[in-house]
């Protein structure tokens, strides 16, 4: 396992198949830091299957936000469609300032509903 920085969740690793994010789904890095989860350059290797959508819900569920810098244009429209807010942000250690795509975590009710508090 490479390792990637502080944070880092490796694909595969034991946070990683309680979210969901699994090599046989996904290529791409998430990073976990200041309750939130990052997604950076996530590709899915079976689109239009719904591992995305559930690897959000997991994100929420586990009460972290989803944040996903400098996406793509195919990914800007799906966060559009979830509700995600575009804010500008720093990127991890460096002071550059980048587009990063926001979603907190529903509320307290809907997660004691849904059964996912961490």
């Amino acid at each position: 396992m490479e390792e990637q920085g502080q944070g880092y969740i490796a694909l595969d690793s034991e946070k990683a198949v309680a979210l969901g994010f699994t090599s046989d789904k996904f290529h791409g890095y998430l990073w976990e830091m200041d309750g939130s989860i990052i997604i950076s350059l996530i590709i899915s290797l079976k689109p239009g299957q719904g591992h995305l959508s559930a690897l959000f819900d997991a994100i929420w569920r586990a009460g972290y936000a989803v944040k996903v810098p400098i996406p793509s244009g195919h990914m800007v429209a799906i966060l559009t469609q979830k509700g995600f807010t575009q804010t500008w942000e720093p990127c991890g250690d460096m002071e550059d300032i980048v587009e990063t795509w926001v979603k907190q975590p529903p509320s307290l009710e809907f997660l004691l509903a849904e059964g996912g508090v961490r």
